[in-house]
């Protein structure tokens, strides 16, 4: 498989010359996605794409870490493309609840505050790699949505 997507309700599509997998939250978190405290709900003004999207259930709930992960094999290098926004306290100096994702357990990105939909993009080699969303509330209450999408 040369390319990995992730596009805005975190549809997830693997595709290789010969072969098309898709993977869609429309009728929840499908086989092989790891979760705890994240789910696909129906929130069609939130999806960028279809009418559910995978977001983190930890709203208002302090000192807890959402997670969503995956692992996939890919038989050539390509490239993982998601969209991905947080509504959240911003990280400062006295806290705040940071949405992260890490790419074979390295942290690729941090997020937090109150933000717009952006799209990353990130160039894998072949072989076996492990995807994880996380969104960690600290103690302190929250502003905004309270979630990772």
């Amino acid at each position: 498989m040369n390319v990995s997507t992730f596009e805005g309700d975190a549809n997830v599509t693997f595709r290789s010359p010969s072969s098309f997998e898709r993977y869609s939250f429309e009728s929840g978190l499908s086989s092989g996605w790891s979760a705890s405290s994240f789910s696909a709900e129906e929130d069609a003004g939130e999806a960028r794409d279809g009418s559910f999207v995978a977001s983190s259930d930890t709203v208002g709930v302090g000192d807890s870490l959402a997670v969503l992960e995956r692992n996939v094999s890919l038989s050539s290098s390509g490239t993982i493309r998601f969209d991905a926004r947080v509504s959240s306290e911003k990280v400062g100096y006295f806290g705040g609840d940071p949405a992260r994702f890490f790419l074979d357990g390295s942290q690729e990105f941090e997020i937090s505050g109150d933000g717009s939909w952006e799209s990353y993009a990130f160039d894998v080699s072949s072989g076996q790699h492990t995807l994880r969303f996380e969104y960690e509330k600290d103690g302190y209450g929250g502003d905004n949505e309270d979630r990772f999408y």
